[in-house]
């Protein structure tokens, strides 16, 4: 009986869960074969996806939040409005700034962790694509970005150092993240990010 409760419990709180998650659409109307694959691995799930169309920009994240299953699930619901908050006052609008901004609100939201052992907190790949021009801005917490083309060099304004593979005929390009989470961290950096001009035939990925 007390399993079936708490079960019953974490199902509803999964519906809660579901209904801050974006319409899959969204990712579709910008990239040709966009998808989302999202399998919670305790019905409630600590990584999420997002996204947000403002003006000429349309962002879009994935997070893997501290955790899994029910405490996951707590802190992704933090990370989603905390996000929407760093957007909308990071006036640049650049992923780096935006992560900067996040990672305040983050610690602050989270400033009397210290009396757990849990370090609050998510990893996160950030993508801001300006649909007027097809340039894409990343930064990455940890998370990098890929991205798939049939050129052996891609062109990318970028801080550190881009991984290329060769797969076959195609070339594998990891656009790298900063190695700092988001949330309390010891050697604290400003984010930095890579900016790249899409091209038709472009497939890009971020994950957890």
């Amino acid at each position: 009986t007390k399993n079936k409760e708490i079960t019953d419990s974490i199902v509803y709180a999964k519906n809660i869960q579901q209904g801050i998650l974006p319409d899959t659409s969204q990712f579709s109307t910008y990239f040709s074969d966009g998808f989302v694959y999202f399998q919670p691995k305790d019905i409630v799930s600590g990584d999420f996806y997002w996204a947000l169309d403002e003006d000429e920009h349309f962002f879009f994240a994935v997070v893997d939040c501290t955790g899994h299953g029910v405490p996951g699930a707590f802190v992704s619901i933090v990370a989603n409005d905390a996000l929407k908050q760093a957007v909308s006052t990071t006036a640049s609008k650049n992923p780096a700034d935006v992560l900067n901004t996040l990672n305040s609100l983050i610690e602050e939201a989270f400033q009397n962790s210290e009396k757990t052992s849990l370090k609050d907190g998510m990893d996160m790949g950030l993508c801001v694509l300006n649909k007027n021009t097809g340039e894409l801005k990343f930064a990455g917490a940890y998370n990098p970005m890929w991205l798939i083309n049939k050129d052996p060099s891609l062109e990318v304004q970028s801080q550190m150092e881009v991984i290329d593979e060769s797969i076959g005929s195609y070339y594998l390009h990891e656009i790298p993240a900063n190695k700092q989470p988001i949330g309390k961290f010891e050697h604290r950096s400003k984010f930095s990010q890579s900016e790249l001009q899409l091209k038709k035939g472009d497939t890009i990925y971020l994950f957890s």
